[in-house]
């Protein structure tokens, strides 16, 4: 094992795998400003229940139908039969698509103080009743 460091071959290696790891993460982190300049900063807010502090939403856009009939359903608790996430609505929020139908958002957050439950950014897609321009 310690021969390994005494290899060119393994210090070749490594150089390559740092630098390409280094300009993935450069392209990476400007793509991801790049998306935010041009987002469109949003407020989130339930459409019933004004005060809750997450907000359901989607990550695979086939299931639009089975999400919006969910979320005009007036009733609680809720049941979900469907796959579904949260997105806390205390962080800066960012409209960054719309389906072409104009019935979901594509909501970005970036997290100012990132977790391993709590990455630095998510994506969701969430109901267009639920975003507030600011």
């Amino acid at each position: 094992m310690f021969g390994l460091f005494k290899k060119k071959w393994f210090w070749i290696v490594w150089l390559a795998l740092a630098l390409t790891g280094g300009v993935v993460g450069y392209f990476g982190s400007e793509y991801q400003s790049e998306r935010i300049e041009n987002a469109e900063l949003v407020e989130l807010q339930d459409y019933y229940n004004p005060d809750r502090p997450r907000i359901h939403g989607i990550k695979d856009t086939t299931l639009v139908d089975e999400y919006i009939k969910f979320e005009k359903d007036t009733n609680y608790p809720k049941a979900l039969k469907f796959s579904s996430e949260t997105i806390p609505i205390n962080q800066k929020l960012y409209a960054l698509d719309w389906t072409s139908d104009s019935l979901l958002v594509l909501i970005g957050r970036q997290n100012s103080n990132p977790t391993v439950a709590d990455p630095r950014w998510t994506e969701l897609w969430v109901w267009k009743n639920h975003v507030k321009k600011k």
